[in-house]
């Protein structure tokens, strides 16, 4: 399959098509970043797209509208997109009223198909009828045949998304080059198809599996799968669906990839990698997804703690359903949403309440990461862990994270270690080496000796995180009647510091100690910004955060401070 998969036509104009689709990753000669390509998958998929003119050309894929503007400003294409009538509604008002980019409706009735009026999108589809949506679109087939048919000259060549194979027949027919644009890259496409047409976890009682002519992915295991895949048993109408028409893209002229060739480097790189995290908190459930939608090769979550209605609130993983908690931990409910995120992922569960148990674990338990990230965790927990996966005994480094979100603020510290990355430069690609402290060293690095620009709020963490220690409390343990303590601890810091308790404002610590509650917002900032580190730490590209990034709603900004001795540049 893999090879079918890869291949394509080997004539001028197919090689002149699959050529000039490639601008779709090119803007003014600069690749798309990861974050970039990462934005692709949210664009909404359309029926069918099609490009003529009367000598070899292509056409942008039509998912990125932006793409497809870029590309009519520089050719001469003439591009057309077919959807259905409301869809096409929606698709003009994108576009600027100069563009040469042609619209056409294919009619369809929701009612005719035994679907609610106006559905012709997923928007507002309940997740029942989805499958009939994608059933229904194959009543398009003839009105598609016929437009096509009817173009005078006939479009060079016809995209489409892999869930409409029966445009391949249309195509075939008439003669015209045809190929499908994938909003993955080719990687994720294989190791998709291979599962879905062959089901090969299916034909073993064991829980890894290899995937059949694709040998390149390594061993599967059963808990990467979703749960859809898992029941799938050759008679079920989504498996038949989707063996009908990804077999009808086998026979396609081509595949167009939503994908850099760094970008898939970093793919495979990715599929690989192996993240650790503990504290499964609003903030972490955000970087798990983001994460799992990236494909490290695994996660695994730790936090045994019983789910309540404070988690509920910040931490989306979990279903607002209190008939469903029945016993089960934070860890557990988290894991098997995630598997449904993204099935090429294995997303399993450690036994272990908390960070304090976490740093009981000796050196050969994280030997197995290749990052490791904690959430809420104590000023003294922290710096054991941290020293720990210094200490690997494997060849390479374990990557430190500690992320802490309090209120409205929140705060991420970065260990790399030596780490050494790529950088762009006007000589090419250089290699560039930076020397990450401890987080015991950074938080021992004398607060005066700090540039004067630096955000008070990492001032006024050390002085929360120092009050819980003193106390014995564990970390948001706090609330605004222990605001005289701290600002007595938050005096004798300052004195001891030589620093001016100005720049630790009371009302940055009255917000502090609001708990353990968390803003969705700033949960989704903050394991945003989280999940792009690792992903960079793990492929080695792009300048990564040193060390500390602090995050205050109230002023809306986010902070990149390096926290280290004038040594450890």
């Amino acid at each position: 399959m893999k090879k079918e998969f890869m291949e394509k036509k080997s004539t001028f104009e197919a090689d002149l098509i699959l050529q000039e689709l490639r601008l779709h990753i090119k803007m003014d000669g600069e690749e798309l970043t990861a974050q970039e390509t990462a934005l692709y998958d949210r664009q909404i998929r359309v029926w069918g797209v099609d490009a003529q003119r009367s000598e070899p050309v292509s056409l942008e894929p039509f998912v990125h509208l932006p793409r497809t503007q870029l590309l009519e400003q520089r050719t001469s294409h003439t591009i057309t997109i077919l959807n259905t009538p409301l869809n096409i509604l929606t698709l003009q008002s994108t576009l600027p009223p100069d563009s040469t980019i042609r619209l056409a409706s294919l009619p369809f009735k929701g009612p005719d198909q035994s679907l609610p009026p106006n559905s012709e999108n997923i928007d507002a589809l309940p997740y029942l009828l989805v499958l009939h949506l994608c059933e229904a679109s194959r009543s398009l087939k003839p009105s598609f045949h016929g437009f096509i048919s009817s173009m005078d000259p006939l479009p060079l060549c016809i995209i489409s998304d892999v869930f409409f194979g029966w445009t391949v027949e249309i195509a075939n027919q008439l003669g015209i080059f045809h190929s499908f644009f994938l909003s993955s890259g080719g990687y994720d496409i294989a190791v998709y198809f291979s599962l879905w047409l062959n089901l090969p976890h299916s034909c073993t009682d064991s829980d890894e599996f290899l995937l059949p002519d694709f040998p390149e992915a390594g061993a599967s295991h059963r808990s990467q799968l979703s749960n859809q895949l898992k029941s799938a048993n050759g008679l079920d109408p989504w498996l038949l669906f989707l063996q009908q028409e990804l077999s009808l893209c086998l026979g396609s002229d081509g595949f167009l990839f939503n994908t850099v060739e760094e970008l898939e480097k970093t793919g495979l790189g990715l599929s690989k990698s192996h993240i650790l995290v503990s504290g499964m908190n609003g903030t972490v459930a955000e970087f798990c997804k983001n994460i799992v939608l990236a494909g490290v090769g695994s996660l695994t979550l730790m936090d045994d703690r019983l789910v309540t209605e404070e988690d509920l609130l910040a931490n989306f993983l979990i279903r607002p359903d209190e008939k469903e908690f029945g016993g089960r931990s934070l860890a557990e409910f988290c894991c098997d949403s995630l598997r449904e995120f993204n099935p090429m992922v294995r997303v399993s569960v450690e036994k272990g309440k908390s960070c304090c148990d976490l740093s009981s674990f000796d050196g050969e338990f994280f030997d197995k990461f290749d990052a490791v990230v904690v959430a809420r965790c104590s000023l003294a927990i922290k710096k054991v862990i941290n020293a720990k996966c210094r200490k690997r005994s494997k060849g390479t480094q374990i990557a430190f994270y500690a992320v802490d979100c309090r209120d409205s603020c929140g705060e991420i510290f970065v260990d790399l270690q030596n780490y050494t990355y790529a950088q762009k430069s006007p000589d090419g690609t250089i290699d560039c080496l930076l020397k990450y402290p401890s987080f015991e060293e950074a938080i021992t690095v004398p607060w005066q000796t700090l540039p004067k620009r630096t955000t008070k709020l990492y001032f006024a963490m050390r002085v929360i995180e120092s009050f819980e220690q003193a106390e014995g409390r564990n970390p948001g343990e706090t609330s605004l009647a222990d605001l005289p303590t701290v600002l007595v601890l938050r005096k004798e810091l300052c004195e001891a510091q030589s620093f001016n308790e100005s720049q630790i404002p009371v009302g940055l610590l009255e917000r502090l100690l609001a708990g353990t509650r968390e803003y969705p917002p700033v949960c989704a900032i903050l394991g945003g910004i989280l999940g792009q580190e690792v992903i960079k730490a793990i492929s080695g590209k792009g300048d990564p955060l040193k060390n500390f990034f602090l995050f205050d709603v109230v002023d809306g900004k986010g902070v990149i401070e390096d926290i280290s001795n004038p040594t450890e540049t």
